[in-house]
């Protein structure tokens, strides 16, 4: 009942966590497409500056030619006769070219805010799914443990609302707990009445031995004598069969404990070896019940030192693969600089100003790129080699944790006698045995009952002949029904003393699963944590990762691919998908900014998208940009 409350508890909070990310993916989509409209905005309006600065350049280039145009005289160029631009009025371009400039930091600015809006909506998704999946785990939990708990309640006959399920099961244990208080209570009344019963037997023998001594001295000698020969020939008989069935019995007895190394029974001891053997059996459920936990225990942590090695060995290799990258891209670096240097020459000192400040300003754009990429690399070998050193820790310590619990078990199978544990399961029960003392075991306690029944009945009938003050039974029969009785009667002292040990029993066991479900609980965080760090860092090969990376040049190309389309046609533009970054959708400007996929574009519009983009390709690369992780041909709608 505890485990469907907490349960339950925890279906709340998830539920109230899911709708927490719900409403939070809401937001971020609702700021995506508000950023990705500002972004189109700003493409537009860098478009129009760089068609400006153009033109400004060109004007600027002409000022050579401006000095020999005259008044009134044709332009040889356009044929105006006004040359407004010849009197000095020339249009500043620094003006332009830092508008263009401020437009160029926004849209970087708008897209690396777009892109960290997009992570953001990934790792929801990705709470999101993890939080359902929970959910579901939980449900099911939940389901199973109240299917469990019905049957508990229908097999204790116990008819309630699951919202009085609680109060009815404590009402049934205060209930179990007074009858085993009033049973202890009458057992204890009736050691008293035993007691009393003695007292009152002693006198009654004595009054029965001066009545009869008074009767007797009346009859015949003759008669007492045939009497007396008679009654001896009978209790003889009766002894002898007594005796061979006592033997008979003590025989089968022996014959039954004889494997459990007792030779010889006595009276005396007959209570001590029921004691003994009831503890064997319960020391043997035991040590069978932490064998079975030992080896489960065992088996998983090997399943956990096999998953953090190979885990080890799969972060090493990909360590090794990022550094070799980086190195790459290090010499790719120094190699462009030396180029650079040497391409120089004797050129035009002005004009190779002008094409070095572009190639300097494109290039530290690419060190800018490149450092950042370097120090995310950096940064995530750090947490690489942390998080290899914390699995190599774990895996150790399990290790030792693992050879102590063997160790451990080794000496538990030795204190229990056993030479090896092939010896200890060579001696342990079978299944159909350890059924079998099962089948007894709800036997005996059914006979109890029956017992218990029979004895208050006894005990009614007793005080009912007391009330009377009379019998028509010997005494050597009341003798035997009395120590029937007190046979009976320690025989289900012993029944209650086994039952009250099985119940501390059962008690310690609640309190050991107890301590499993926290193991649980714990094992569960600690699979949830690295179930957060593969949705963040990806598969083991690096498939995320890579396809993260791909993503940030196909964006690229994607926003070169829409300055070629604008110029071709003013209805399309081309966007990322949202759920796969490496594919492509169009925004249709004709049907209210509709997201329509490529697949749906007539021949026509894909011959233009294709071209846009095999343009936009061309262009990146034309800029001294390597494009190795891309590839276009004419399915690139599919």
């Amino acid at each position: 009942l505890e485990r469907i409350d907490r349960t339950t508890t925890a279906l709340d909070g998830l539920k109230t966590n899911l709708k927490t990310l719900n409403t939070s993916r809401v937001s971020i989509m609702g700021e995506i497409k508000s950023r990705t409209e500002q972004k189109t905005i700003l493409e537009k309006e860098m478009v129009s500056l760089e068609t400006r600065v153009l033109l400004l350049s060109r004007i600027r280039d002409l000022e050579d030619e401006r000095k020999r145009l005259e008044d009134g005289q044709p332009c040889p160029l356009c044929g105006a006769a006004e040359h407004p631009y010849a009197k000095g009025n020339v249009p500043v371009l620094n003006e332009a070219e830092a508008e263009l400039q401020k437009t160029k930091n926004e849209f970087k600015k708008v897209s690396n805010h777009l892109n960290k809006l997009e992570a953001d909506h990934v790792r929801t998704a990705a709470k999101i799914q993890h939080t359902e999946k929970e959910l579901a785990e939980k449900q099911t939990t939940l389901h199973a443990d109240e299917k469990q708990c019905a049957e508990a309640m229908l097999a204790l006959n116990i008819k309630a609302v699951p919202e009085e399920r609680t109060v009815k099961v404590r009402e049934q244990t205060a209930d179990v707990q007074a009858k085993i208080a009033e049973t202890s209570g009458i057992i204890t009344m009736v050691e008293e009445k035993i007691k009393k019963e003695k007292s009152t037997q002693t006198a009654f023998e004595k009054i029965r031995d001066k009545r009869d001594k008074a009767g007797k001295a009346l009859q015949d000698a003759k008669h007492k004598l045939e009497t007396a020969v008679l009654e001896h020939e009978r209790f003889t008989k009766n002894c002898a069969a007594l005796s061979e069935e006592t033997q008979k019995t003590y025989t089968t007895l022996l014959n039954d404990v004889e494997p459990f190394g007792i030779s010889l029974i006595s009276l005396e001891k007959i209570d001590a070896i029921s004691i003994d053997l009831t503890d064997r059996k319960n020391t043997w459920q035991i040590k069978e019940n932490e064998k079975s936990a030992q080896e489960k225990k065992t088996d998983e942590l090997k399943a956990g030192i096999e998953k953090h090695q190979a885990l080890v060995c799969t972060l090493e290799e990909d360590l090794a693969a990022r550094r070799k990258d980086h190195d790459d891209l290090k010499m790719a670096y120094e190699f462009l600089c030396a180029s650079r240097r040497e391409l120089f020459g004797e050129k035009n000192a002005d004009e190779e100003e002008k094409r070095l400040a572009d190639a300097v300003d494109k290039a530290g754009k690419a060190f800018e790129k490149s450092r950042e990429v370097y120090v995310q690399i950096e940064k995530e070998i750090s947490a690489l080699k942390e998080k290899t050193a914390l699995l190599k820790g774990k895996t150790e310590h399990r290790a030792k944790e693992l050879e102590r619990e063997e160790k451990q078990l080794k000496e538990r199978i030795k204190g229990a006698g056993f030479e090896d544990e092939a010896e200890y399961l060579s001696a342990r029960l079978t299944e159909e045995e350890q059924e079998l003392l099962a089948d007894q075991e709800k036997s005996f306690i059914k006979e109890k009952t029956e017992i218990e029944g029979l004895r208050k009945n006894r005990s009614e009938t007793l005080a009912s002949e007391r009330e009377k003050c009379l019998t028509d039974q010997l005494t050597e029969t009341l003798k035997e029904s009395i120590s029937t009785c007190e046979s009976d009667l320690k025989q289900i002292m012993v029944d209650i003393g086994g039952i009250r040990k099985t119940l501390n029993e059962d008690e310690k066991q609640k309190e050991k699963q107890k301590d499993r479900i926290k193991n649980i609980d714990a094992q569960k965080k600690e699979c949830t944590r690295w179930d957060n760090l593969h949705q963040l860092i990806g598969s083991a090969d690096g498939k995320k990762f890579r396809n993260f990376a791909q993503g940030l040049t196909f964006e690229m190309m994607t926003a070169h691919a829409n300055r070629q389309l604008r110029k071709m046609t003013d209805r399309y533009l081309l966007i990322r998908d949202v759920s796969q970054p490496l594919e492509l959708n169009v925004i249709d400007n004709y049907q209210a900014g509709e997201i329509r996929s490529t697949k749906n574009l007539s021949g026509g519009e894909s011959f233009i998208v294709s071209l846009a983009l095999a343009l936009g390709l061309s262009q990146m690369a034309s800029r001294n940009v390597r494009v190795d992780s891309l590839f276009l041909d004419e399915g690139f709608g599919t």
